[in-house]
Parts: structure tokens; C-alpha cells; sequence
């Protein structure tokens, strides 16, 4: 994280230490406007400093909470889980529809199609 969103990073940490419950939670809207700063920059130390805050952090609908209970922690693990199986198995269709398509494929990268006979590439 740049050295810059440092005060950030404290800023939201202390907000966040009072959502003590899904009652309490804070959205990343909420954040942004009580931080003076934008959502994106929110997002960015929530995902690039997770592991600083001094307790854990669920998100649902509501928002950013500290877990009550671990089954608080155990639905929000396996949301996380689902969205990630769901995000995989969509990577791996787009990958295989593009391969039916035609695109050539060097390892994971795929390279643009040769031009078609009477097209031009500009």
C-alpha cells in the first residue's frame, strides 16, 4: 500500500472497530464518506490490509462487521468459496469458447487470431 493511504488505513480501522455486530456494519459508501475519500480507496486498504486489522472482518449486504460468532465466520468463508468456484469456472469457459473460436493459445495467454485472407491488419 502506498505510504499515503497509511492515515487511511488507521482511519478505517477505528470505524470498523465499531461494527461490533451485522447491526452495526459499515458500508463501503458509509467508509468513504466518513474518511473523506473515496469508495476505491476503501476497497483498496480493505483488500490490501486485511490481515493488519487487529480482528476479523465479515462482509455481507449489510457491510463490514466483526464476527459474533463463528458461524459468522463460517457462512462468510463459504460465500467466499462459492464466488471463487463460480469466478474459476467462468474463466475456464471463456478460456474454451475462445479456443473454439479459433484464438491461438501460447500457455495461459491467448494471441490474436492471424488475419482472415482479404483482410488487412492496420
Amino acid at each position: 500500500m502506498p505510504a499515503d493511504l497509511q492515515p487511511l488505513f488507521l482511519i478505517v480501522r477505528d470505524l470498523l472497530a465499531t461494527a461490533t455486530s451485522r447491526k452495526l456494519a459499515w458500508t463501503l459508501d458509509r467508509l468513504a464518506e466518513a474518511a473523506g475519500t473515496s469508495r476505491r480507496e476503501v476497497e483498496q486498504v480493505l483488500e490490501e490490509r486485511l490481515a493488519d486489522f487487529p480482528f476479523p472482518l465479515v462482509s455481507g449486504s449489510p457491510g463490514y462487521w466483526i464476527p459474533q460468532d463463528a458461524d459468522e465466520i463460517n457462512h462468510y468463508r463459504a460465500s467466499l468459496r462459492s464466488r471463487a468456484v463460480k469466478i474459476f469456472t467462468r474463466a475456464k469457459r471463456v478460456a474454451t469458447m475462445a479456443r473454439r473460436a479459433g484464438w491461438p493459445q501460447e500457455g495461459r495467454l491467448f494471441r490474436n487470431p492471424p488475419a482472415r485472407q482479404g483482410e488487412l491488419n492496420l
